[in-house]
């Protein structure tokens, strides 16, 4: 309690926050799940059920291991995705000026893959994509 005087008066002549961000994700959510559930079977089975209870607990033990170590085996977040075609064109540009061919035709290839086949913009990017692998044999 007096820690938490002290910390609450510290921070009124401080004005600093302190923000807790937790974003609930699915993972979040089975990981509170698996734990509710362990923590119901603790208390139902205090005294009687103890085999059940042991075996049941390492169960969800294993399925929480499981989750924790496949759970963050996802595909990495795709920065390109985000962005759109103009902010895609420019980093592209960028990556030309600086001789970085290879990043640039990537660019450009995400640039293509946002667009439909029957856009106007497809043809143009696919030949510009052409130009800078030109660009990039001539420099070598």
């Amino acid at each position: 309690m007096l820690g938490l005087f002290l910390g609450s008066l510290v921070t009124a002549f401080d004005g600093s926050k302190i923000i807790f961000s937790f974003e609930i994700t699915g993972l979040a959510l089975l990981v509170s799940m698996i734990g509710t559930i362990i923590f119901w079977s603790l208390y139902v089975a205090m005294k009687s059920h103890r085999e059940e209870f042991f075996a049941v607990s390492g169960v969800g033990t294993f399925v929480l291991i499981v989750v924790l170590a496949f759970g963050t085996i996802s595909p990495p977040s795709n920065e390109r995705a985000r962005l759109t075609i103009s902010e895609l064109s420019q980093l592209s540009e960028i990556s030309l000026t600086q001789g970085n061919y290879e990043r640039a035709i990537k660019h450009q290839e995400a640039v293509l893959s946002k667009l439909k086949k029957n856009d106007v913009r497809y043809i143009a990017v696919k030949e510009k994509i052409e130009k800078i692998k030109l660009l990039q044999v001539d420099g070598i």
